[in-house]
């Protein structure tokens, strides 16, 4: 698999709850753990959206921070 395709899957996991398994997919690589500390704060925003609408503030919100 691909390592895009890894952090997509990670991300998706870690989103939907299922964090300790997002963190096995990126275990196999030495940096794996700097995925979450560089992303964590904005996969727990979009982990905390209770439907598409809260998704879509959130992406805004990160997209007018950076």
């Amino acid at each position: 698999m691909p390592v895009r395709a890894r952090r997509a899957k990670a991300a998706a996991l870690y989103i939907a709850g299922f964090e300790q398994d997002a963190r096995l997919v990126m275990a196999k690589f030495k940096w794996g753990n700097s995925f979450f500390q560089l992303n964590g704060e904005y996969l727990d925003r979009y982990a905390e959206c209770e439907d598409s609408a809260g998704v879509i503030r959130v992406q805004k919100e990160i997209i007018a921070m950076i």
